[in-house]
């Protein structure tokens, strides 16, 4: 406890010189090198290092959406993929460059940007079905001569 105090850190990675003050960090640092990965999801074939990545990858197993974009109703699990929500519908920047995901805005996206242009309408006629196969032969002992 006292080494977190004075900048003293006494424990030290042998692979690469990481240094720590605190005996549990090493522990896990050393996972970087030995690829271990202990704590694992109940649900999946997920696991990791660290049991506070399985705590947030069980998010995906719940169908719990606690973030909402009020703009639009948008609702996500994580506060991330709002953000990225927000730049792939709602940039005016995305849309600009010509995003092919963002050419479409969300339902609910504010107006101000420009309606996707109408699907190209034809004043041909529509196609002819293609004509029936023939029947076949009758058999020869069918055939009537």
């Amino acid at each position: 406890v006292m080494a977190k105090h004075t900048g003293e850190k006494p424990y030290m990675c042998g692979e690469c010189g990481y240094r720590t003050a605190d005996r549990t960090h090493l522990t896990r640092h050393m996972r970087t090198h030995t690829g271990g990965k202990p704590y694992k999801c109940d649900r999946c074939d997920y696991s990791s290092a660290h049991r506070s990545d399985v705590n947030e990858h069980m998010i995906k197993h719940s169908s719990e959406k606690p973030f909402t974009r009020e703009q639009c109703g948008f609702t996500a699990a994580r506060k991330s993929y709002i953000r990225k929500h927000k730049i792939r519908h709602h940039s005016v920047q995305s849309v600009s460059m010509g995003n092919p995901r963002s050419q479409q805005p969300c339902q609910g996206a504010p107006s101000h940007f420009p309606p996707p242009p109408p699907p190209p309408t034809s004043t041909l006629p529509p196609p002819r079905p293609p004509p029936l196969p023939p029947h076949p032969a009758p058999p020869p002992s069918q055939r009537v001569s």
